[in-house]
């Protein structure tokens, strides 16, 4: 059957011929007349007449065209459907019909069909509220008396216990049809806002607590169809009655059902506040992970999980409450068989290995190597970037070392140790012409923030990946996000000590600095660049290199006088700082016994005057002269100092 259409009113009125009244078209007026009777049973009566007509789809057009008959129709159910139910069917049968068709959608909309189904709505929300408060009620005195409640007691409130389930059974007749009319009149926008603006999600939403399966249908596609509207996804998802009854509907056994509850909830999903109340204020993700089994809800299954997991507070629940959902991810990236649904799972995986605690998780299962293999196998970057942020967590990038090299040794024996980083890199060199994969190998790369022999830094870089560097932190040569990642893995190398005799050897210690004045206008770049300097700075090897063969710290002093010149927000401040940091090991350095001060008296000068800037002003003879960038103070441009021969010895605070 249908997930997303209510079903059609012959489906609600099986056999007209035996349940409705003979009924001629040449009678039309005599019908219409008995609307006007006061017997609500001669109304009924000529409703249920002309019903029988309208079933005959070559009767619609007729009737439709009737001068009075539709205004009729709607001034009695907007006034007398309270006073008969059978009317009111009847009535709101006939709209169901002609609503079924476009052509007949703006008469009815002239004659206030669709208003006057929306107050039948109205009303039986109000009706069945008064309904369960009398119900309570009694339920409550009869629990009040206890052991003295006597038998009739008991059998007068299942009376109306029974009455209640009766009168619940009639409305969701009737409602079905009013939700159908609604549902097929919005379908032109124009009326669809109307009834946004009429606050028609108010009155759907209690629906939901219906147990009718047919007007569950009908109410999740209408409220799936008008969610799109933000006031009514605002107020689906700060009900809290709807959102649990919505967690409740995805679980249930009717297959359409919570087909239609699950695309409801991935639509909610699209606004953080709905995806908090759905994974905080119920069980939603449990029920969803334990709904895998049914084949047609497994894909909006997987695109709403992967909804709630984009929020780092949810991916922490997750990990907390349902580690089931980690290992269900990894299981269907390595053993499904549908591309689709492999590609929404990795998306997943990507999300929830942002999070430590999922992470962690990912490692407890054997899964996650053959993960690893397939991604280095079949230069996935998107399975690549799973490892990569698994990596990215300190606290565990020692045990997935510990893990990939294990699973290594187990297939191949020790000759195979860290197999996998060796495909990483050379996967890395061979991604040279495709940005995306690159990033992933490098990010991968330079997440192992972990000395040798831990990670076998020497091996990797004689396999190209020295090179290959030399190549991307070109001015120019690479675009900004696979920059970083170089710059990180320049940072990684710089810190350990095996490699920085390679790396003091090679072009990149004289690349970085260059790189400085190119992305001045790039807060994230710089900084990255800043502390790729410092690393460089903390080895002798690289160091010696930085401070004789380039102009490093002048680039710095340059990018430190540019800084100065912005708004001191939180960026601006983060370059200064790591600039600075960067000025105090070159003075150390320098500071060093037997070692040419070659910056120190430059950097002490630059300090001073920025130190001292309305002083330094005040003495200038031009005092509306542009302010002097660092290589003008450096080379004597502006003015000189009479007695700077004791500045290296005096403390400026």
């Amino acid at each position: 059957g249908s997930s997303s259409n209510t079903p059609p009113a012959s489906t609600v009125l099986a056999r007209p011929a035996d349940m409705l009244p003979e009924a001629r078209m040449d009678m039309v007026d005599e019908y219409a007349d008995e609307l006007y009777e006061e017997n609500m049973e001669a109304k009924a009566c000529g409703a249920r007449r002309l019903l029988r007509l309208c079933i005959e789809v070559y009767s619609l057009e007729e009737i439709s065209e009737h001068v009075t008959l539709l205004g009729v129709l709607s001034r009695e159910l907007r006034e007398n459907a309270k006073r008969s139910h059978e009317l009111a069917v009847a009535i709101v049968g006939i709209f169901v019909c002609l609503a079924h068709f476009s052509q007949f959608h703006p008469v009815l909309s002239q004659h206030q069909c669709g208003d006057a189904t929306l107050r039948v709505v109205e009303y039986e929300g109000k009706r069945v509220k008064a309904l369960q408060k009398e119900l309570k009620l009694a339920q409550g005195r009869l629990i009040a008396r206890g052991s003295e409640a006597t038998d009739e007691e008991r059998h007068r409130l299942e009376r109306e216990e029974g009455r209640y389930r009766a009168i619940i059974d009639r409305q969701d007749r009737l409602l079905l049809l009013c939700v159908q009319v609604l549902r097929d009149l919005s379908e032109d926008t124009v009326v669809e806002r109307q009834f946004v603006g009429q606050r028609i999600c108010h009155l759907l939403v209690p629906l939901l607590s219906r147990q009718n399966e047919a007007l569950l249908l009908g109410v999740l596609g209408f409220l799936h169809k008008i969610s799109v509207f933000e006031q009514n996804k605002d107020h689906m998802v700060h009900s809290m009655d709807a959102i649990c009854r919505l967690a409740e509907l995805v679980g249930h056994p009717n297959g359409d059902v919570a087909l239609l509850a699950l695309r409801l909830c991935y639509n909610l999903s699209f606004d953080r506040a709905g995806r908090e109340a759905l994974a905080k204020q119920t069980s939603l993700v449990g029920r969803l992970v334990s709904i895998f089994q049914f084949h047609n809800l497994r894909p909006v299954s997987l695109k709403l999980l992967y909804h709630l997991s984009m929020d780092a507070p949810l991916r922490a629940l997750i990990a907390y409450k349902y580690q089931n959902c980690v290992g269900l991810a990894l299981a269907l990236v390595v053993r499904g068989k549908e591309r689709q649904l492999e590609r929404d799972a990795v998306a997943l995986c990507i999300n929830l290995s942002a999070d430590e605690g999922c992470a962690a998780i990912m490692l407890e299962d054997a899964l996650f190597s053959r993960l690893v293999n397939r991604g280095t196998q079949n230069s996935d970057p998107l399975l690549l970037k799973v490892v990569r942020h698994v990596a990215s967590h300190r606290s565990i990038r020692s045990k997935m070392l510990r893990v990939l090299r294990e699973e290594s040794n187990g297939e191949g024996g020790a000759g195979r140790r860290d197999r996998w980083l060796y495909e990483v890199t050379r996967l890395a060199c061979r991604y040279s012409d495709s940005p995306e994969g690159l990033v992933e190998a490098l990010g991968i790369l330079s997440n192992l923030d972990c000395p040798s022999p831990e990670v076998p830094w020497v091996e990797l870089l004689g396999l190209g990946l020295l090179d290959l560097m030399h190549r991307l932190l070109m001015v120019g040569f690479s675009e900004d996000d696979v920059l970083l990642e170089c710059i990180g893995l320049a940072s990684v190398l710089a810190l350990d000590s095996e490699c920085a005799p390679l790396l003091a050897a090679s072009k990149v210690p004289t690349l970085v600095p260059l790189l400085l004045s190119e992305k001045q206008a790039d807060d994230d770049i710089l900084i990255q660049l800043l502390h790729a300097m410092q690393c460089l700075l903390l080895q002798e090897e690289t160091a010696g290199v930085v401070l004789e063969m380039t102009d490093a710290p002048e680039r710095i002093l340059d990018v430190l006088h540019d800084a100065s010149q912005q708004p001191l927000d939180a960026s601006a401040q983060a370059v200064q700082n790591a600039a600075n940091a960067v000025l105090d090991l070159v003075l150390h350095y320098e500071e060093q016994e037997n070692r040419t001060q070659r910056w120190t008296e430059a950097i002490r000068t630059y300090r001073f005057e920025a130190h001292n800037v309305e002083w330094v002003q005040g003495l200038t003879q031009e005092p509306t002269t542009p302010k002097r960038s660092a290589a003008d103070t450096r080379n004597g441009n502006i003015h000189h100092w009479s007695d700077v021969g004791g500045l290296a010895d005096r403390c400026w605070g």
